[in-house]
């Protein structure tokens, strides 16, 4: 009975001595490097209102068993790049184009001529009883464009007879009679012209007449 306790206790000595060599390797191994861990609670981060960063950090060493705090107050945020307002890309120069204007648009609604006549230039032919004699003056006005046209007659012996033409285009028409009568046998001479005094003042030519001397019977 003796024998089987001294054998069991060699036993246990023995397996105990394995197990303390098996405990020395693995600590030797775990040794030969130096182990640093952090916990992620241990790391504290804070942004003060000035944009600078604090950040305390405790890292524990495996090998020492040491708490190392390592103070980051001192560090300083990234410049950050300044945003400009304006765009660094030139704008392209805008040419305005000019717009053509039609030239019939600039045509000035104007008189462009005035003629005048009289019919008979000369009379009477034939000396009778008569005691009066009518001379016709007839003439044309030309325009520019559309419009109308105010004129009148003027006569040599200071008489006027005023008028107007409505134009619906560019173009010529003619001005109303206008007569003169002569009364008397004796000789006369007398003139006739055109005097348009809107939309511009042009005049035309003298249509002159005489009334040849003819003796009342």
């Amino acid at each position: 009975m003796s024998g089987f306790k001294t054998g069991e206790i060699i036993r246990c000595i023995i397996l105990m001595a394995c197990l303390s060599l098996l405990t020395g390797c693995s600590t030797n191994s775990s040794a030969s490097g130096s182990i640093n861990k952090s916990s992620p609670t241990d790391l504290q981060i804070y942004k003060s209102a000035d944009a600078s960063v604090i950040s305390t950090s405790n890292t524990e060493s495996a090998s020492t068993g040491t708490n190392t705090f390592t103070d980051y107050s001192t560090l300083s945020p990234e410049p950050t790049a300044e945003k400009t307002t304006e765009d660094s890309t030139p704008s392209p120069d805008i040419t305005a184009t000019p717009v053509p204007i039609p030239t019939q648009d600039l045509i000035t609604f104007q008189v462009s001529s005035a003629i005048a006549s009289v019919s008979p230039e000369s009379g009477p032919s034939v000396c009778n009883k008569q005691t009066s004699f009518e001379f016709i003056f007839s003439g044309t006005i030309t325009v520019t464009a559309a419009g109308t046209v105010e004129y009148k007659w003027v006569q040599s012996n200071g008489v006027e007879y005023a008028g107007t033409l409505t134009f619906s285009s560019a173009g010529t028409q003619s001005v109303p009679d206008n007569s003169w009568i002569v009364y008397g046998g004796s000789l006369f001479t007398g003139w006739g012209k055109i005097v348009v005094t809107s939309p511009n003042s042009i005049s035309s030519n003298q249509a002159n007449f005489t009334r040849l001397y003819c003796p009342v019977f």
